[in-house]
């Protein structure tokens, strides 16, 4: 209730600094690229929102974390049971040519595609080939990316 108020507040006062007119219904939409999140509903946004994040957390992977544990070894401290777990294969999954947006590229390239169609591609390409995908027997228009922080519908 708070935040919602304090956010109204901060809408009028931005609209008043553009000289908006009240009768205009203009709004102000934040984005939040750096928190990951899942929904009832999924939309291609969110998955966009979603591989920022694991790109994110790849590059902390890659550059931090493995920085850090070498900066360890050097001073004698044991980091052989620390793991740091490779996400590049959901990466793949998703970006590379054959994945996900290039299967979805492909599909809204034909005349007659359609989401049915680019299910059945998705699933044919990546069901039990990779551990990053997965498609509940029942359902019929959606499939699932298992990120680095949760399961994604």
């Amino acid at each position: 209730s708070l935040y919602d108020g304090l956010f109204g507040w901060l809408v009028v006062k931005c609209n008043e600094l553009c000289d908006t007119k009240d009768s205009v219904s203009n709004w102000i939409g934040l984005l939040d690229i750096f928190g990951f999140e899942d929904f009832v509903f999924n939309s291609f946004e969110q998955m966009c929102i979603n591989l920022t994040n694991e790109t994110l957390q790849n590059h902390y992977n890659t550059y931090i974390f493995s920085k850090d544990m070498e900066e360890c070894r050097l001073e004698g401290i044991d980091v052989t049971e620390v793991k740091c777990p490779d996400n590049e294969p959901c990466l793949k999954l998703i970006r590379e040519k054959g994945g996900i947006l290039d299967l979805l590229d492909e599909e809204c390239s034909l005349g007659k595609g359609s989401d049915l169609s680019f299910l059945e591609k998705v699933d044919q390409a990546f069901r039990k080939k990779s551990p990053f995908y997965d498609k509940k027997m029942t359902s019929k228009d959606t499939f699932i990316v298992n990120h680095y922080a949760a399961s994604v519908t």
